[in-house]
């Protein structure tokens, strides 16, 4: 009985058997040279077995034991279609071809599909059938030795897998179609019915789908889906940086409730896979995986997943911050180009009696510009308190008598829209500069007093109000800094309204303006233009020397750019049909008349003003986009022929584009 000494777990199994009841029957009558494959077998290091006689019975050795999981040990002396019942679709035809001819058979990473473990498993194998020939010459018995190569197959997989996986995602430049490419690969390597990434909903603690790929049997799920959506605890559990897996969706869902039930059902998933992604020991993106059956989810399905969800967020983070920095850089330009607009504006209408004058008014309205941009700045343009813009506008005068209380500013905290911010800046300017000229500011003695206040009405209230030292006995002498400037971009660009008393101790100025675009024009003062298009459009003069003049719809939100235009337009001898600033505004101006041709900035507070041009073009009015970008985003083909200017526009292109455009209609 040498043959089966040893020290070993299978060795020791074998000789405690009973033999004797088995169809080998008792070991010191077993021939030769199963005794002989036997020996090799159990001293043998190498995963080795032995499958004897017709019915191909099991023995093996202690590296062999781990193969078939929990059914050692009753593997031992059992056939091997009754042990290998799941995969003999597979051994058996290896079996009969070895036992037919003899030659042995040699498998390279073969796929067996085991259920060792009440579950299939993808496993892979490298293993060989050797014959054992009996003492007739027959083929007795068959050995066996090989190994597992699952996780080396699997890895190799993986990585083929990653780095196409990569290569495609890098590739793109928009970040919903590297996610629409992403949920696809992953969708088709593993074989899901869904995948879908997932990313934190506005700070609420919740997650939103932002894409779902579905197969070809199945409908994308509906927007608005929530991961909250398939079980309240799913979140706080992937926060903390682990995967859920869900094998069985009916068993899963008989504690989760019936609204999970639901969810899981609207996309016919029977199981699925939750894998997070946490940055800085945040949770940022998430995974999801679903089968159309209940499905164990393996290890190396979790890490696949794991990898793909990172390669995922960077690159979509990547993406996106591309698109913000692109963005970012056209806003830049724009509004560079905008602000040179507007200093074009100034100069344009800025007048003097000499060039030392007027070089001077240029640089000081410029400046004031130059400040508020500033502010605007600080800000990330989300708009400025009016009560830091009257103390850096009046920050040069502040206590030059020495008294240190020349100024009083007293208004309560007020933030101001970028638009508006620009203007008042201006105004401010001009009433400081003209103080310090020839009002209160002019010397010693004098007092300057700023005061706001919001009305009911949601209109801003400024009173500016000051106190010289000594009467004034010229005032009209100081109406020469700009009041018609003032007065026409308050009134006909923001419909508020702006007086001056030029009383003998002081100016006081009155200043009436809507607070909010669409708010509706200030109504008192009888001075104030017409703010409603229809109204100025009515106002508008239409006839020259008997002849009537072309009528031109102008479209800008920049209220000194807009006037410099509404006056080079009536330069060029044309009617402003009307003079707005919002698309709505816009489209109000065309019911019952239609301009000649029209002027539309492309960007009108922040609102594309192509649905002005659609209607323009249907009408057959022809249009000219005036623009601080390089193109206009939402353009349909009919229009994307329609000349652009942009800005600041020369007097010369201006002219020549609207001659050509009227002449040709």
């Amino acid at each position: 009985m040498s043959f089966i000494a040893g020290t070993g777990e299978m060795a020791e199994r074998i000789r405690r058997f009973d033999w004797a009841s088995h169809p080998f029957g008792p070991p010191e009558n077993w021939p030769q040279s199963l005794r002989s494959a036997v020996s090799i077998c159990l001293h043998s290091a190498f995963p080795t077995a032995i499958y004897w006689g017709s019915e191909l019975r099991l023995l093996y050795n202690d590296a062999w034991a781990p193969i078939p999981g929990p059914r050692h040990p009753a593997a031992l002396g059992k056939p091997a279609k009754e042990v290998w019942a799941d995969i003999w679709d597979i051994l058996w035809p290896q079996f009969r071809g070895l036992l037919e001819t003899g030659e042995g058979f040699f498998a390279e990473n073969q796929l067996l599909p085991m259920r060792r473990y009440g579950f299939e498993e993808e496993t892979y194998w490298n293993y060989n059938f050797t014959a054992i020939r009996g003492e007739d010459g027959r083929i007795a018995g068959i050995f066996n030795s090989g190994f597992e190569t699952t996780e080396v197959v699997l890895n190799q997989r993986r990585l083929h897998f990653k780095l196409a996986y990569a290569q495609e995602l890098h590739e793109g430049t928009d970040p919903d179609a590297a996610l629409h490419n992403a949920t696809a690969l992953l969708g088709e390597y593993l074989q899901a019915i869904h995948v879908g990434y997932c990313a934190p909903d506005n700070g609420n603690g919740d997650m939103t789908v932002q894409h779902d790929w579905a197969d070809d049997d199945h409908a994308p799920a509906a927007p608005g889906l929530h991961l909250s959506d398939f079980g309240g605890a799913l979140i706080a559990n992937l926060a903390s940086g682990h995967p859920v897996r869900i094998d069985d969706v009916g068993s899963y869902c008989g504690s989760a409730g019936e609204a999970t039930a639901e969810a899981f059902a609207a996309l016919g998933a029977q199981a699925a896979l939750f894998v997070p992604w946490l940055h800085g020991g945040r949770l940022v993106a998430a995974f999801y995986v679903l089968s159309a059956e209940p499905r164990r989810w393996s290890e190396d399905v979790v890490l696949t997943l794991r990898e793909a969800i990172e390669v995922a967020w960077d690159t979509v983070e990547i993406l996106r911050n591309e698109q913000r920095q692109d963005l970012l850089m056209r806003e830049v330009d724009h509004r560079a180009k905008n602000a040179l607009a507007v200093v074009q504006a100034v100069v344009r209408l800025s007048q003097a009696d000499d060039m030392a004058s007027f070089r001077q008014m240029v640089e000081g309205r410029i400046a004031a510009l130059a400040r508020t941009h500033d502010l605007l700045s600080e800000s990330r343009w989300k708009g400025l308190e009016l009560r830091n813009l009257v103390e850096e506008e009046l920050r040069p005068f502040a206590g030059t008598n020495g008294s240190g209380g020349r100024l009083e500013i007293t208004g309560p905290t007020l933030r101001l829209s970028p638009a508006l911010t620009q203007t008042i800046a201006l105004v401010l300017h001009e009433l400081a500069t003209n103080a310090a000229k020839y009002g209160a500011l002019k010397g010693d003695g004098g007092s300057l007093a700023v005061t706001w206040q919001r009305e009911d009405t949601g209109h801003l209230v400024l009173d500016w109000r000051e106190t010289t030292a000594t009467p004034i006995s010229a005032p009209t002498e100081r109406r020469g800094f700009g009041s018609e400037l003032l007065s026409k971009s308050i009134r006909s660009q923001l419909g508020g309204e702006i007086t001056f008393d030029w009383a003998h101790d002081g100016l006081k100025c009155h200043l009436q303006l809507p607070l909010k675009r669409g708010q509706g024009p200030v109504t008192a003062g009888a001075k104030a233009a017409p703010a409603d298009p229809a109204e100025r459009q009515a106002a508008a003069p239409r006839t020259r020397n008997g002849k009537a003049l072309p009528r031109i719809l102008l479209a800008e939100d920049e209220p000194l750019v807009a006037m410099d235009l509404e006056a080079r337009l009536q330069g060029f001898g044309y009617a402003v049909f009307a003079a707005v600033d919002n698309v709505a505004a816009a489209m109000s101006a065309l019911d019952g008349d239609q301009p000649d041709a029209a002027l539309l900035d492309a960007n009108l507070h922040g609102e594309s003003s192509v649905p002005v041009a659609a209607e323009l073009h249907r009408r057959g009015v022809p249009t000219v986009f005036i623009t601080g970008y390089d193109s206009i985003e939402g353009l349909p083909d009919a229009l994307a022929g329609l000349p652009r200017l942009p800005k600041p526009i020369v007097d010369h292109t201006l002219r020549d584009t609207l001659a050509t455009l009227l002449n040709a209609g």
